[in-house]
């Protein structure tokens, strides 16, 4: 159950970004520029607040850092619901932001704490998955009753996110010594450390019916190796960037370009989301991370699912099976990027992985609207489809490299 609070909590987060993006839209009349910048600040507010947010939780303040999120998310929902105007409600993005910044990384660190660091994929999983589906539960629950609907009662939302907030911080995960990034860091730094004594008891390891001692010692190097970061970094710069210039318009494109109404829009995220999380729990975990030929299948289909979305027109199938097969692959995507990572710095520097990821966005973010208003659907699909291929070639480089 404490993964359920947990999952519940971010998950309607995530929800109310959209929907403040939404609000933006067709409540402000914001254009795709104002857009693009509005989620560039919110994300200027997020690099300084996770940063802080992983000092804290490192030290082991999880409840303190769930409490800031549940008075800045009820912050959020307040101010935006009086914003009159764009300079405003980007005070509403911001305190959204950094409400989900303390909360991801409160949450991110108590699962890691909590779960043996052989989990750490298994749990990943299960968490994004969970979060999908509860993100789209939520938006085709708003689609049902209307946005419009939804607007008249933001006083509503704002209780029931704070009691949400209130249940997390309650059930949060607690463990009484939390030490297991500390271990993983350690087991790691004594493999490497043991390395020389196991390969040179291996050469002078000699049977009939075994290996010889040569084969031993070439299996224990390779086995061993340590994986760059440097491929893992270009792979999440350019996965986050793309996801912008994907995501970010995408609203005022729904809405404006296609004239979808804001409810079917939201009938779509949602659909979308239901589908790929469901999709997910019949998918071994991590698939992504066993085969470079896999990752790149994966990032072909999520090429093609945005050109079909892009370039295809309003059927409301089309454009849920091509965001349902995004969603899907960016979670395959982004969970062995994650994995790599916190596998490579032994569950440590995740304020490193976020604050890039954010910096990345914020490139993505800001030029995203730009890009849509002066070359249209097709310059996006062009700089999503060359990130793309940044993406496949790093994928062939992020492998395990040989210190000898």
């Amino acid at each position: 159950m404490q993964l359920v609070f947990a999952c519940i909590y971010m998950g309607l987060l995530n929800v109310i970004e959209l929907v403040l993006n939404l609000f933006a839209v067709v409540v402000l009349g914001a254009s795709a520029i104002t857009i693009g910048l509005l989620n560039a600040v919110w994300t200027l507010a997020y690099i300084p607040s996770v940063y802080v947010a992983s000092k804290l939780s490192n030290k082991g303040f999880i409840k303190e850092l769930l409490t800031s999120s549940v008075v800045l998310i009820t912050s959020s929902i307040i101010i935006s619901a009086k914003a009159s105007s764009i300079a405003y409600l980007s005070m509403g993005f911001v305190a959204h932001s950094a409400s989900l910044a303390t909360a991801r990384l409160a949450i991110m660190t108590a699962l890691l704490e909590a779960n043996d660091s052989s989990k750490w994929g298994s749990v990943n999983k299960r968490y994004v998955q969970l979060i999908a589906l509860i993100e789209g539960a939520l938006l085709l629950a708003i689609s049902s009753i209307g946005f419009k609907a939804l607007l008249n009662k933001l006083m509503l939302l704002a209780f029931i996110a704070s009691l949400l907030g209130v249940t997390t911080l309650a059930t949060a995960p607690k463990t009484l010594l939390p030490i297991e990034r500390t271990l993983a860091r350690l087991e790691k730094t004594l493999h490497r450390i043991l390395l020389p004594a196991r390969a040179i008891t291996a050469l002078g390891y000699q049977s009939l019916y075994t290996p010889t001692g040569y084969y031993i010692f070439q299996r224990i190097w390779s086995m061993e190796a340590e994986v760059s970061l440097a491929p893992i970094a270009l792979s999440l710069v350019s996965l986050r960037i793309s996801n912008e210039y994907l995501f970010t318009p995408l609203p005022y494109f729904l809405l404006r370009v296609l004239n979808l109404g804001i409810d079917g829009a939201l009938a779509i995220y949602g659909s979308a989301k239901v589908i790929a999380s469901t999709a997910l729990s019949a998918v071994p975990t991590d698939p992504s991370g066993r085969s470079k030929a896999v990752l790149v299948a994966l990032l072909a289909i999520r090429a093609a699912s945005a050109t079909a979305l892009l370039c295809l027109g309003p059927s409301s199938v089309m454009l849920s099976i091509s965001i349902t097969l995004i969603y899907l692959t960016n979670v395959f995507i982004d969970m062995a990027i994650y994995i790599a990572f916190v596998n490579a710095t032994a569950g440590y520097r995740t304020a490193m992985y976020t604050v890039l990821s954010e910096v990345a966005s914020l490139a993505g973010a800001t030029t995203s609207g730009y890009i849509f208003a002066f070359t249209g659907p097709l310059g996006v699909l062009t700089a999503i489809l060359l990130l793309t291929v940044v993406m496949a070639i790093t994928a062939q480089r992020a492998a395990p490299t040989s210190k000898l």
